[in-house]
């Protein structure tokens, strides 16, 4: 429904193939073709659990070194945790020792939109989240990272990555066209 909102009113207006990823508890996903919603089994799109190298980390689905460990509020919360401050504070602070985690935490989070952008040749990728949206978020630096991840030769270019626009309330939208095209049947 996020992704579906961006593209009726928010970020995606207008993009014929748009990726939604979305960074918060877990990590979320879904892709748009003119509007269409993949079609593919149940658990298609579930790119918080695509594999990585890592360090043995459980993840919520039962799994073992799937991404959402790595990229999620989740590891955000126990990086907070080791360094005894609030997760509010963990983009502000200014702090030698930490920034190592915060490279790793976003090298993550480029490696979960990398892959399914390297998968589905989006027009168009959204970014959003509760945490892409918490105070001094590095969107420069994730977007950076992305492109180190993504092949230079790629037939129609790289797609363009752009910040989730409407938050929460995309559902809303989303749920809306969902309506119209239940009422136009």
């Amino acid at each position: 429904m996020l992704t579906r909102g961006e593209r009726r009113a928010g970020c995606a207006r207008g993009h014929a193939l748009v990726l939604g990823l979305y960074f918060g508890t877990g990590v979320g996903g879904a892709f748009l073709r003119h509007g269409t919603p993949l079609e593919a089994g149940a658990f298609a799109m579930q790119v918080g659990h695509i594999p990585v190298a890592g360090e043995g980390r459980p993840c919520a689905c039962g799994g073992i070194d799937c991404v959402e460990p790595y990229a999620s509020g989740r590891m955000l919360e126990a990086i907070a945790r080791e360094f005894g401050f609030s997760i509010d504070d963990i983009f502000t602070r200014v702090d030698a020792a930490l920034a190592p985690h915060i490279d790793r935490f976003i090298d993550y989070q480029a490696i979960a939109v990398a892959t399914p952008v390297t998968l589905l040749d989006p027009d168009l990728v959204v970014l959003g989240g509760g945490v892409l949206g918490m105070a001094g978020y590095p969107f420069q630096r994730l977007t950076a990272a992305i492109e180190r991840r993504l092949s230079p030769v790629r037939p129609r270019g790289r797609p363009v990555l752009a910040a989730a626009r409407l938050g929460w309330p995309a559902v809303l939208q989303g749920a809306l066209e969902v309506i119209e095209e239940a009422r136009a049947r």
